[in-house]
């Protein structure tokens, strides 16, 4: 389960992710701290995942070959995004990924997002987006139960004690 969100200001983006990640093998699942966040383009932007199989490994391969997201790096968005869909159908991947790409360009704070997944009335995963995201947020992963998961993890009944009792005070 995997929450990642990017919060647009007037002049700053923000994205955040949860640190859970959990793998599978004959044995069994288990549950490890991941970061799902990546920087990218020099530093300048942030690409955070979430979904199945290993996006950080195919983000890794993508940086290592030195990707360059050219002149006018806001148009190379599009070809990153192929970049690491080639990959993923060079590694043989078949589950759902996302992905939301968040930086600063010419001034101006954006947020772009895009899948590898099943689009309704199709058969076979394929690379959807990249799109701008028009809102000042967007999230991806558990989104919409994505409280859920919060409250689950930090709610602790010694904290909300701890809370009251501050409050009272």
């Amino acid at each position: 389960m995997s929450l990642v969100i990017a919060l647009k200001g007037t002049d700053s983006v923000v994205l955040a992710a949860d640190t859970l990640a959990v793998s599978e093998d004959p044995a069994g699942m288990s549950k490890f701290k991941c970061s799902k966040l990546r920087a990218v383009n020099n530093v300048r932007w942030v690409v955070g995942f979430a979904g199945w199989g290993d996006a950080p490994g195919l983000i890794e391969v993508v940086n290592r070959r030195g990707f360059d997201f050219g002149q006018d790096a806001f148009m190379g968005i599009a070809t990153y995004a192929h970049e690491l869909w080639t990959e993923y159908q060079r590694r043989h991947f078949s589950g759902v990924m996302d992905f939301l790409l968040a930086g600063m360009d010419s001034g101006i704070p954006f947020i772009q997002h895009w899948s590898f997944g099943v689009p309704k009335g199709r058969r076979r995963i394929c690379l959807t987006g990249p799109s701008i995201c028009d809102k000042d947020y967007e999230a991806i992963g558990v989104c919409g139960h994505g409280g859920l998961y919060f409250a689950a993890e930090y709610h602790r009944a010694p904290l909300l004690s701890k809370l009251a009792f501050e409050q009272r005070r």
